[in-house]
């Protein structure tokens, strides 16, 4: 039986190992795996809201942000903040962001018309 998800949902994500869903639940975000296991992870976010989730294929990375920052958090057995990018101090702000396919690779585009590639391995370590 599906866990029952309350808060704002902020996106359905197709992973190689089925949809996600991810909700913000208060200083939570929720992240459910609608298909095998069927349960929901949750974990400490923060009280900003979350405008944009992107998840990898592979389900290893989620990637949570807004217009001033992206965060990288790791759904691994414990799941960890693996990384920020950050505008808070610059006049540019974070346009939009996606995952490469392979999942080794993120991209952020700003509103100014840059396009930073960040390595989501060299996060890792």
């Amino acid at each position: 039986q599906p866990a029952l998800i309350r808060g704002r949902l902020l996106g359905l994500l197709a992973g190689d190992e089925g949809p996600r869903s991810v909700a913000q639940d208060g200083d939570e975000l929720v992240v459910t795996e609608e298909y095998g296991r069927r349960r929901a992870r949750r974990f400490a976010y923060g009280a900003a809201p979350a405008a944009i989730v992107r998840l990898s294929g592979d389900g290893r990375w989620l990637l949570i942000g807004d217009r001033r920052r992206v965060e990288v958090w790791e759904l691994g057995a414990e799941i960890r903040r693996a990384g920020v990018v950050d505008f808070g101090r610059t006049s540019d702000r974070v346009g939009a962001f996606a995952v490469s396919p392979d999942g080794r690779r993120f991209a952020i585009g700003t509103k100014r018309g840059c396009v930073l590639v960040f390595s989501l391995g060299a996060v890792d370590r």
